[in-house]
This record gives structure tokens, C-alpha cells and sequence, in this order.
């Protein structure tokens, strides 16, 4: 059994300190199926708990992930959308 075998029943756990493990384990692993942010993404689309837990760094996004992000921004609230915007500036000037 592989590693990614082993970890992907953890990938969406109930238990978000489990969850957050298991990210953490993928965060520079190089070889994450492209499926997987995907499945993240849409976890923290359903489970509003979980977004501020869940973060996808270093990991390849397909237009399926770009469509599940444009679902969440929509659904985010003005002030947090204006947030977002103002963080992704400072990002950008890093």
C-alpha cells in the first residue's frame, strides 16, 4: 500500500484535526492526484467549519478547482470578498 493509498480515507475527515494532518503531509509531496484539491475544495464549500482549516499550497488546480473557487468567492460575504482582494494585492507585492 502506497502512501497515497493509505492517507486518501483522511483526505475528507470529520475530525478537522485529522484533515489538517493529512495536509499538512501533502503539502510538498509532489506527486498529489490532480482529483484531490478538487475534493478539498468542494468540502470546503460544504462544510463552511472547515474553511478556514483547509489549504491547498503546491498543488496543480484543473478548471474543475477554478470553478469550485468561483462558487466559494460568490458565496463569500462583501467584507470578506474585499479581504480577500486586499490580501492577494499584498501577495502580489511580496
Amino acid at each position: 500500500m502506497t502512501f497515497l493509498e493509505k492517507i486518501k480515507p483522511h483526505l475528507i475527515s470529520d475530525d478537522i484535526l485529522i484533515q489538517e494532518i493529512v495536509l499538512h503531509a501533502l503539502h510538498d509531496y509532489p506527486n498529489v492526484p490532480e482529483e484531490w484539491p478538487n475534493e478539498l475544495l468542494k468540502e470546503a464549500f460544504r462544510n463552511k467549519d472547515k474553511q478556514s482549516s483547509i489549504y491547498i499550497e503546491n498543488q496543480t488546480f484543473n478548471e474543475e478547482a477554478v470553478k469550485i473557487i468561483i462558487l466559494i468567492w460568490m458565496s463569500l460575504e462583501p467584507f470578506v470578498k474585499l479581504l480577500g482582494i486586499f490580501t492577494l494585492i499584498q501577495l502580489t507585492y511580496l
